[in-house]
């Protein structure tokens, strides 16, 4: 398994990396309590119609011109990085792990 941990770009960089690797540490207690090997993100079918989005939203040209190799997101909210603290906070300690966008084998 392997976590890429990305902070905000609008809200403290360390606070945002830090629930991050809160999610992965409840990620690894469910594949280890339940004897899972890996765990994979996984899109539904209906994706392939999504947009991706630039993960950084800052319009500095050097940003701009790297768009095609810096990390992407996707347009909706289990496939985006939230801006808002609170709610990034929410989703990353309190949402149930097992769910419809990870396949643990």
């Amino acid at each position: 398994n392997f976590a890429f941990t990305m902070g905000a770009t609008a809200t403290s960089w360390t606070l945002t990396s830090d629930l991050a690797a809160i999610y992965v540490c409840r990620v690894l207690a469910h594949l280890r309590s339940r004897g899972y090997r890996s765990v994979t993100p996984t899109l539904p079918a209906e994706a392939k119609d999504w947009e991706k989005t630039p993960l950084f939203r800052y319009s500095s040209s050097y940003v701009l011109r790297s768009r095609s190799i810096l990390p992407s997101q996707g347009d909706r909210r289990a496939w985006q990085m939230s801006e808002h603290y609170v709610m990034a906070l929410f989703r990353m300690k309190y949402r149930p792990i097992a769910h419809h966008d990870l396949t643990f084998a």
